[in-house]
């Protein structure tokens, strides 16, 4: 079994153009989480690398919000840069469609519903998620509960003046 610091892969869940994305164990608390490992080549570029640790920094500061993806850590581990959050099992909304999950208008105004509710609470937090798409919204396999994950490089919202109210 591979170890990236504290974390033990246990399998690989899928990958993007910034990073590889895991579900491990964080042996510290024997939690499973999603283990995002940009790629080198990603890893090289200081300010996406700069960005993806604010983006997670943003999100970690929400704390716990309900349909809004947890993050515990965000940093260089082994020479790797890495985020930890919550792991959801379930499948981004994108399948969920494509599986007719949602195909009563009841369903749908369910996810749009918790949809909007995550987002009302990140934007009370001052956080902009910038990335809003079905492949950003996971859907628990148990529950049903729709997550908002994937901030895409997540912003403090400006105020009126043009300053930055949340850091």
């Amino acid at each position: 079994m591979e170890k990236l610091g504290k974390y033990e892969i246990q399998e690989k869940l899928g990958q993007g153009s910034f990073g590889t994305v895991y579900r491990a164990i964080d042996t510290t608390n024997k939690r499973e989480v999603a283990l995002k490992v940009l790629h080198p080549e990603s890893a090289q570029d200081r300010d996406l690398v700069q960005g993806a640790i604010r983006e997670a920094e943003q999100v970690q500061k929400l704390g716990a919000i309900p349909n809004v993806v947890a993050v515990y850590e965000a940093g260089a581990i082994d020479g790797k840069i890495v985020i930890a959050s919550q792991f959801v099992k379930g499948k981004p909304l994108t399948e969920a469609i494509k599986d007719q999950r949602f195909n009563t208008v009841a369903s749908i105004l369910r996810v749009l519903d918790e949809l909007a509710k995550a987002l009302d609470s990140v934007h009370a937090a001052k956080v902009v998620h910038q990335d809003v798409k079905p492949a950003n919204i996971l859907i628990d396999d148990e529950s049903g509960q729709l997550y908002l994950c994937d901030f895409g490089l997540a912003r403090a919202a400006r105020d009126s003046r043009g300053s930055f109210s949340a850091s």
